[in-house]
């Protein structure tokens, strides 16, 4: 009949290690080969996966970083334009008081009828505020432009530790192993 051969038993024409193991010393070192190969891509992926969270946290810092100095050179900008401004209108109303832009009698002590008196009088009062008013401007200006310095000075000395902080604990675990290292 058509049967096949019987079956080897299970400890026949092999030796105890390999009924033991269930495989030959060299199908043991293959799994073994094969078993700390994958051990070391998912070590690896691991270690780029951690590396990527870092560089995402480092982008995100910078974008934030970015819109701090964007918004700071707007300021320091609109800053500097108003000190510009102040310095050109205080250099108009002082150079209309310095010139002159009274009637000549005037400095002779003439008096002017009616409404005339009450118009040089208002004149006067307005050049002399619009002079103090243009300084206080820029005084003001210089000042807040100090302040905004100081302030944007201790920013940056703050954004250091904590830019040094967000990416240390990261940077931590992709340096080291990941504990979970094979015996072989």
């Amino acid at each position: 009949s058509s049967r096949s051969a019987p079956a080897m038993s299970a400890g026949e024409g092999k030796t105890p290690e390999e009924v033991v193991l269930g495989c030959t010393p060299g199908e043991a070192a293959l799994l073994a080969q094969g078993h700390y190969s994958c051990w070391r891509e998912v070590t690896w992926s691991k270690k780029v996966y951690k590396l990527d969270i870092r560089q995402r946290r480092f982008d995100m810092i910078a974008a934030a970083w970015e819109d701090v100095r964007d918004q700071i050179a707007i300021i320091f900008s609109e800053i500097d334009n108003l000190v510009l401004v102040s310095v050109l209108f205080l250099t108009f109303a002082y150079g209309f008081m310095c010139e002159g832009t009274f009637p000549k009698s005037e400095s002779k002590g003439t008096e002017y009828p009616g409404i005339q008196q009450l118009v040089l009088d208002a004149y006067a009062w307005l050049l002399s505020l619009s002079v103090v008013f243009q300084l206080l401007a820029l005084m003001v200006a210089i000042f807040v432009r100090l302040e905004a310095e100081s302030c944007f000075k201790a920013l940056c000395s703050d954004f250091h530790p904590f830019l040094q902080q967000a990416l240390g604990a990261v940077a931590m675990g992709a340096e080291g192993g990941t504990g979970d290292e094979p015996s072989v």
